[in-house]
């Protein structure tokens, strides 16, 4: 009985990030780097986009971040040319499937813990549609939302604004649109 007492008092004295680190340690099977999911088009791809997301996985720090890639689209066909890519790559674009709605949300749907979903260089009508699957999925899971995003129209569209505002980190690649958007979007970033 006395030392059961002694383990609940130490555990109440815990700070409680140490608690749920311990949880997530022990569920992830000893795994605790943080989680996160890219979405974007096939690091190799022949686009910018396609580019930016091998740039990402080139400089990203492997040793500190358990990285998925949800490619959206394929890659080439030419394998001589390829840069390993160094982390988890789940490919989508396969005939039939829309490029995010099926195996994205299935994806979501089944994981299991995940700390971050970033989605590369998509304009964001391509996700409007899921946005509900990923706020619900975010509140199972607690991830944080972020996309780098490009924003060439002429106007603010009130439901793209809505929708910027979900998000934790939203981040648009060019001042035009970072400037157009800055007054309608909390916590917009502009990347470069």
């Amino acid at each position: 009985k006395s030392k059961r007492k002694l383990f609940i008092r130490i555990r109440a004295a815990a700070p409680k990030r140490d608690r749920q680190r311990r949880n997530i340690q022990r569920y992830r099977g000893g795994n605790v780097k943080p989680k996160v999911l890219l979405v974007g088009e096939h690091p190799h791809g022949i686009t910018g986009n396609c580019n930016m997301m091998m740039e990402l996985l080139n400089r990203a720090d492997h040793s500190k971040f358990d990285i998925t890639v949800y490619a959206g689209t394929k890659g080439l066909i030419n394998n001589e040319f390829k840069e390993k890519i160094p982390c988890e790559l789940i490919e989508g674009g396969l005939p039939g499937k829309e490029f995010i709605k099926d195996d994205l949300v299935s994806y979501l749907n089944s994981v299991k813990y995940l700390d971050s979903i970033i989605f590369v260089g998509i304009d964001i009508w391509m996700y409007q549609d899921i946005a509900e699957t990923i706020i619900n999925n975010r509140q199972r899971l607690g991830f944080k939302w972020a996309s780098i995003f490009p924003y060439d129209l002429i106007s603010v569209r009130k439901d793209y604004a809505e929708l910027l505002n979900l998000m934790d980190f939203p981040c648009v690649y060019s001042k035009y649109g970072y400037n157009l958007l800055k007054d309608h979007v909390k916590n917009l970033r502009y990347f470069r």
